[in-house]
C-alpha cells in the first residue's frame, strides 16, 4: 500500500528515495505528518532558496509575498518539531492524561496540516500567477530566463540547479500541487448570504 501511494506522489517518492531525513515515522507516530515533514524537508532543500532576493527577482507587491513564505514554511517546521516532541513525550504520562495528550496532538495534527494545505495552495497560485504574466511578458518577474545556479559544495545539488526562474516555478508549482493533493484537505467555498 505504501508503495502504491508513493507512486500516486512522484515527488514524494523521490524525497522517500533521495533525501537524507533524520526523523522516522516512529518519531511523529502518524505516518501523514511524517510524510509532511519530508515533503518540508525536500523543500527546505530542493526549493526554497529559490524564493530568495536574489535568485527571483520580483516587482515590489509579488517581492514581498515572496518573502512571506519563509516565516510561514518555520511556522510549519515548528509546529512539525512540537508534534515530534508531544509524541516522544506521550509515554511518560499517566492514563488519566492520556487522553488530554491524544486530544492535544489531534489538534496540533489538524493545525499543522492545515497551515502546510494553506502553505502549498498558496505557494501553487502564487507560482501560477509568476508563470502566467511571464507567458504574457509581463512586469512581475524580472529575472524570468535568467538561469538559476547553486554552489554545490556550499549549497548541496539542488533539482533546479541550471533551470531558467519560469522553469523552476513550473517545478515548484508541481511540488507545491503533489503537496496539496497529498494533504487532500477540502476546500470549503464561502456560501453567499
Amino acid at each position: 500500500e505504501f508503495y502504491d501511494e508513493l507512486e500516486r506522489f512522484p515527488h514524494l517518492k523521490k524525497v522517500v528515495d533521495e533525501c537524507s531525513h533524520k526523523e522516522t515515522q516512529s518519531d511523529y507516530g502518524d505516518h501523514e505528518v511524517y510524510r509532511l515533514s519530508l515533503y518540508m524537508h525536500c523543500f527546505e532543500i530542493q526549493y526554497l532558496a529559490l524564493l530568495s532576493e536574489n535568485k527571483l527577482k520580483l516587482d515590489f507587491k509579488y517581492s514581498l509575498e515572496r518573502d512571506g513564505f519563509y516565516h510561514r514554511f518555520e511556522k510549519i517546521r515548528r509546529q512539525l518539531k512540537d508534534y515530534a516532541e508531544d509524541t516522544s513525550h506521550i509515554e511518560q504520562y499517566a492514563e488519566q492524561h492520556e487522553d488530554d495528550m491524544r486530544r492535544r496532538r489531534f489538534a496540533k495534527k489538524r493545525n499543522v496540516i492545515l497551515d502546510a494545505d494553506r502553505f502549498f495552495r498558496s505557494l501553487v497560485k502564487f507560482s501560477e500567477n509568476l508563470i502566467d504574466d511571464i507567458a504574457d511578458e509581463g512586469l512581475k518577474c524580472l529575472n524570468s530566463q535568467e538561469k538559476i545556479l547553486f554552489d554545490k559544495k556550499l549549497e548541496g545539488k539542488k533539482i533546479i540547479h541550471g533551470f531558467t526562474v519560469d522553469q523552476a516555478l513550473m517545478e515548484v508549482n508541481s511540488f507545491a500541487r503533489e503537496v496539496a493533493s497529498f494533504l487532500n484537505v477540502p476546500q470549503i467555498e464561502p456560501q453567499e448570504s
